[in-house]
């Protein structure tokens, strides 16, 4: 059996109630530490052989990666603007960066960075968006408690914003469109 993981309900959709033949369903809830808390639980009480992380991704260059394009995360960094700035410190020993490890393969690999919050401003995104081209908060605590209980994760996001200013009125309008898209192109390679 697999897991295939949302933040929350409108994510996975129907999928909640009926998902992809051989996978089950879960919302792990909003935030790096909601979720990664929930996706470690739900993997140690599901026998299951691989994860499937779902959701919308805000992107750092609507030109390379417009809305509703899908991309895949090969690798998800946790990092504050803080840290970007060079404001913020972390202690070198912490590992903040998780690779995938499985990939459905035919969508583009991306470099998700996994701040504590949306980014909202031109400055914080122009900053951030050197460690990689799509935004996204739970991706690298998913990857890491899979990581921790060496079941191997993936994440495919839709992108529904632009990281910035515009980001969440864009999130509000394309969220429910984007998902349907994710779900559809999703449910070809899943069955």
């Amino acid at each position: 059996m697999n897991l295939v993981l949302g933040a929350f309900p409108p994510e996975l959709g129907p999928w909640l109630e009926n998902p992809p033949v051989g996978w089950k369903a879960f919302v792990i809830g909003i935030g790096g530490l909601e979720a990664g808390l929930s996706a470690q639980t739900l993997v140690q009480r599901n026998s299951c052989e691989r994860v499937l992380f779902i959701g919308t991704c805000g992107s750092f260059d609507l030109k390379k990666y417009p809305l509703g394009s899908i991309v895949e995360v090969r690798e998800a960094i946790s990092k504050s603007l803080g840290e970007a700035t060079g404001d913020s410190h972390r202690p070198s020993e912490e590992i903040i960066q998780w690779n995938q490890g499985w990939t459905l393969g035919g969508f583009p690999l991306v470099r998700a960075v996994c701040p504590p919050a949306m980014t909202h401003s031109e400055t914080a995104a122009r900053e951030l968006s050197s460690f990689g081209e799509v935004e996204h908060l739970e991706t690298a605590s998913v990857f890491a408690a899979c990581a921790h209980s060496k079941i191997p994760a993936t994440a495919c996001l839709a992108v529904s914003n632009a990281v910035g200013p515009e980001g969440h009125p864009q999130w509000e309008q394309q969220h429910h469109q984007v998902m349907q898209g994710l779900r559809s192109e999703l449910l070809k390679r899943l069955v």
